[in-house]
Parts: C-alpha cells; sequence; structure tokens
C-alpha cells in the first residue's frame, strides 16, 4: 500500500475532467460513478472512465461504484474492473453483508480478467452513524480493506444523519473523526482517510481541517478540487525538521541500546521503545512520500 496523501474525486460523467485529473498531482484518483453522476448519465460516465482507466499516464485509480442496495454496483464495477483499477472506494458502508457483496463481485471480475484474487483493494466510506458503530467489523471483513475513510464534510451525509452542526473548529465531528481512526487501527490498518472540504476558495478552513485530522491520526484527505492539493499535501508530509529529530532521537536510542539501557534521555525527554516506533514511522513516511514524488 502507498502512502497516498490525496486522493482526487473527478465525475466519472465528465471525461475532461477525468482527464485533466491525471495532470493534477494528486496521490490517487477517484473516479466518481456515484453523487457525482446523475442517474441518466450512468452509462455515459461508465464509457467514461473505461476509456479513462485504459490510459496509463495518471496515478493510481479508486472508483466510487454506486452502493450494492441500488442495483447499479455491478454494471459499474463491470466497467471500471481490469488491470488498471487500484482499488474501490464504496459508499455508504452499513453492514459486512455489503462487503461480502462487494467482495464476490470484484473477485468475479478479477477472474475474468485473469487478475490475481485480491487484485483490487477496498477503501469503505463510512457516512452515517450506523456504519460507524460497526466500522471495526467493516475494516476486518476482507483482506482487501486497506483503510477506512471518513465523510467528514460540512454539508456531507455523516453530518446530515447526525443532524450537528459545522463550526471551524469541528466540535461536532470531533468523536466520530477519532472513533473512526481508532477502528482502523484495531483492526490492524494504518491508514484513516479524512473526508472532503466543501470550500474551494478558502484555504484557511481546508488548513484547520487538516491539522485536526493530522492531529487525530488521519494519513490522508479527499479532495474535490486540484487547488486543494498542496494544502494537503503539506499536512500529511512529515517536515524536513520532523525527519531530522526523528533520525536523531533514533541515533540516541541505539547509543543507549547498545550500553544496555531501555529508555535515554534526549533533548530533555526520556524515550522509550514507543517514541522509537514513532520516529521510524515518520521516517517510513516520508521515503514513502518521496517515492511518489514529494511534494507535488
Amino acid at each position: 500500500m502507498l502512502p497516498f496523501r490525496s486522493l482526487l474525486f473527478s465525475p466519472g460523467s465528465d471525461a475532461r475532467k477525468l482527464a485533466r485529473a491525471a495532470t493534477s498531482g494528486a496521490d490517487a484518483l477517484i473516479y466518481d460513478l456515484e453523487d457525482a453522476v446523475a442517474p441518466s448519465a450512468r452509462a455515459q460516465a461508465r464509457r467514461a472512465v473505461a476509456e479513462a482507466l485504459a490510459r496509463t499516464d495518471r496515478p493510481p485509480v479508486f472508483v466510487r461504484p454506486n452502493h450494492p442496495d441500488t442495483g447499479e454496483m455491478y454494471a459499474d464495477l463491470d466497467a471500471a474492473v481490469g488491470p488498471h483499477l487500484y482499488g474501490v472506494v464504496l459508499p455508504k458502508v452499513e453492514t459486512v453483508d455489503e462487503m461480502r457483496r462487494l467482495d464476490e463481485a470484484l473477485a468475479e471480475r478479477e477472474a475474468r480478467h485473469d487478475m490475481a484474487l485480491g487484485s483490487v483493494v477496498v477503501l469503505p466510506l463510512v457516512e452515517s452513524c450506523r456504519g460507524l458503530r460497526v466500522a471495526y467489523d467493516i475494516a476486518v471483513s476482507s483482506l482487501r480493506v486497506v483503510g477506512l475513510a471518513f465523510s467528514s464534510g460540512e454539508d456531507g451525509d455523516f453530518m446530515a444523519d447526525l443532524q450537528g452542526e459545522w463550526t471551524p473548529a469541528g466540535e461536532a465531528m470531533m468523536y466520530p473523526r477519532s472513533r473512526l481512526v481508532c477502528d482502523t487501527r484495531a483492526a490492524g490498518l494504518w491508514w484513516p482517510v479524512d473526508g472532503v472540504c466543501m470550500s474551494l476558495d478558502d484555504d484557511a478552513t481546508l488548513e484547520r481541517e487538516c491539522a485536526l485530522a493530522r492531529v487525530l491520526g488521519y494519513q490522508a484527505k479527499m479532495a474535490i478540487h486540484p487547488a486543494q492539493l498542496p494544502v494537503i499535501h503539506r499536512a500529511f508530509t512529515p517536515s524536513p525538521e520532523d525527519v531530522t529529530r526523528s533520525r536523531e532521537l533514533l541515533a540516541a536510542y541505539a547509543r543507549a541500546e547498545s550500553d544496555g539501557s531501555g529508555a535515554v534521555r534526549h533533548e530533555g525527554r526520556m524515550v522509550d521503545r514507543a517514541n522509537v516506533l514513532r520516529a521510524e514511522r515518520i521516517i517510513a513516511r516520508a521515503d514513502g512520500v518521496a517515492a511518489l514524488g514529494g511534494y507535488r
């Protein structure tokens, strides 16, 4: 699993936006066949997505199909699943059975294309209080699951279900955001993904949302416009200072360990194995981001 920091949505019915997304600088793309597509445009959107997936000069692509209960998911997957598809963002997940149906549908289509079983990963999108209630069960329901995503948007499905009120500080979403991160980690997954910021012309709001998500443990954020990507990338990329401090901490701990000590005083703090693990993860994430192209 690559250390994607950003996932940029593009409506499947707009071939021009699908093409532009390929050069946006996003770490990964989401071709949307669900909310961004009118029912009357679904057939055309599937054709456009299939054509866009055939092009290889772009970042990895996830497709968001319609929910299994709509009856549209299978046609969406017919159009999308193939050797050029990286993953599926399943919307409005609330039960393990929905995950089972997706898993079976993917397996059938992987076999048709002579792909290895499990080639297509899944990122479930939690958009309701009921979905949050079973987030851990959803996360462990399939080996395809690489993380959990949360619908944290100001006017998104989760806020509508919660009947809360959006504020700049994000008070209404604090518990559900944190709960999703904890369930992701408890499932042994490292990639909780925060939802979109609805403010397109307000970098301060986006920066505030990214900072809050990062403090809570999120590793990435979804975007609805390429202009949001630089802010998202800065927020979810370890700074050079963080990397330097992490390397120095590891060196200090290694010296202490060679002297037979399990903890060491470093820069006025006691450092033990938990600090070492955090430092190692910061360095690993920085290395992974560098492999993606750094601050794109």
